[in-house]
C-alpha cells in the first residue's frame, strides 16, 4: 500500500502500482484543475471542463520508460492513476493517459519526458 505522498499509476483501481515499486522517481506535476478558460464578457475568465495534470521528468532511462509504456501501448489509454491536486493532496482518478507524440532519446535515456493525463475524475 502506498503511503499518502506517492504517486501510482494501473490499468485498474485494484491494479494500481506505485511510481517507486516501478523504479521511478516522483515526477514534478502540474495540476491544472480545468481544460480551458473562457474570457467572459465582464473581463472575468471562467474554467471549463474537467481538470488534467501533466507529469515530468528530464529524463527517464530506457527502463523506465517501457515500464510507463505497458500502460499506454498506444497514442492514449484509459487509466487510473493517484496523483497530487492544487490542495497538494493526493487523490485517485480516471483519466485519459496521452503518450508524447515525440520522445528525444540520447544514449540510453528519453530526456524532457512528459505524460499528459486528461478527463480526470475523481474516485470518491
Amino acid at each position: 500500500m502506498a503511503d499518502d505522498t506517492e504517486y501510482e499509476i494501473g490499468s485498474s483501481l485494484a491494479g494500481m502500482v506505485t511510481l517507486k515499486s516501478l523504479g521511478i522517481k516522483a515526477p514534478q506535476c502540474d495540476y491544472i484543475p480545468f481544460s480551458m478558460s473562457v474570457d467572459l464578457g465582464d473581463g472575468n475568465v471562467q474554467g471549463l471542463g474537467s481538470p488534467r495534470t501533466q507529469w515530468h521528468w528530464g529524463f527517464l532511462s530506457a527502463a523506465q520508460r517501457t515500464a510507463l509504456k505497458t500502460y499506454c501501448t498506444g497514442s492514449s489509454a484509459a487509466i487510473w492513476i493517484r496523483s497530487r491536486a492544487d490542495d497538494n493532496a493526493f487523490y485517485e482518478y480516471t483519466a485519459i493517459l496521452v503518450w508524447p507524440p515525440n520522445e528525444e532519446r540520447v544514449g540510453g535515456r528519453v530526456l524532457d519526458f512528459t505524460l499528459e493525463f486528461r478527463l480526470m475524475t475523481v474516485i470518491p
